[in-house]
């Protein structure tokens, strides 16, 4: 037969216990569920102009895809959906033309003033002073 103190102490870490399963599944569901989101983005991404664009202009995917917050990576999608330049793009994307008026582009500046730290460190334009053609 087990002693008082013996149950109160299995009766309070079964407690503990408990109460720190409440607090971390609703983490590890939060976590899951923007694992998911980010899943879909990346496969969403993946199907448009914009996932060309990001490597022609030397941006990380997979950093853009986990650090650039999901409202503006719809913008950036909606906006590569309904480009009106899509022959331009194409051209520069198909033919790895280095272009130096990327104003055709409605993600550019968007693009570009995101963090440095979704840059490779060699890009199209890091390459203008030794140019070659890129095929993508």
């Amino acid at each position: 037969m087990m002693s008082s103190s013996l149950y109160s102490a299995l009766l309070l870490s079964l407690t503990g216990l408990f109460c720190l399963l409440i607090v971390l599944i609703p983490l590890f569901e939060k976590n899951y569920k923007k694992h998911q989101e980010r899943r879909a983005l990346r496969r969403t991404v993946a199907q448009f102009r914009l996932f060309k664009m990001l490597s022609y202009l030397g941006v990380n995917f997979d950093q853009y895809i986990n650090k650039i917050p999901p409202a503006i990576i719809l913008k950036h999608i909606a906006d590569c959906e309904t480009c009106p330049n899509t022959t331009t793009c194409d051209k520069c994307l198909r033919d790895g033309q280095i272009i130096n008026d990327m104003g055709f582009c409605p993600n550019y500046q968007s693009l570009t003033a995101q963090s440095k730290t979704l840059f490779h460190t060699t890009s199209v334009f890091d390459l203008k002073a030794n140019p070659i053609i890129l095929k993508r």
